[in-house]
């Protein structure tokens, strides 16, 4: 899939067709976050904003679809405090930012997955070293 395809379904889906709150509005934000973080990781700049512009939307979907303890809203919190972290050695600005979102993972994640589970360690190794906690 295009990293073009995501994005044009979004601006449709936006368009008055869906509701921001619509399953299948909630599940295109889902994958356009996806796609723009696997092309984030390639480092580029315009991909980055893009994930960091998705993973709002689908977490700010997430939390008003129903709930601020899923298991999704933690992972892509992780996810989108990982590409702001990745975004303050260009913007500084946005380290608080990620702080947020990798707190707020961090408490959705310790509840879904226990303090020893594997991601929420992850979240609180970004959080110590990346963030300078």
């Amino acid at each position: 899939m295009t990293a073009e395809v995501p994005s044009r379904c979004l601006r449709l889906m936006q368009s008055a067709l869906f509701h921001p709150q619509h399953r299948l509005f909630v599940r295109a934000c889902e994958f356009a976050f996806e796609d723009a973080c696997a092309a984030a990781m390639t480092l580029s700049r315009s991909a980055s904003t893009s994930a960091t512009e998705y993973g709002q939307m689908c977490v700010n979907a997430y939390r008003r679809y129903g709930g601020h303890c899923w298991k999704n809203v933690g992972l892509y919190e992780h996810k989108l405090g990982a590409v702001m972290v990745q975004r303050t050695k260009e913007e500084p600005y946005l380290k608080e930012d990620a702080l947020e979102h990798l707190s707020c993972a961090l408490a959705v994640l310790t509840r879904t997955n226990g303090r020893e589970g594997q991601i929420t360690r992850k979240t609180r190794l970004l959080m110590l070293n990346e963030c300078k906690l």
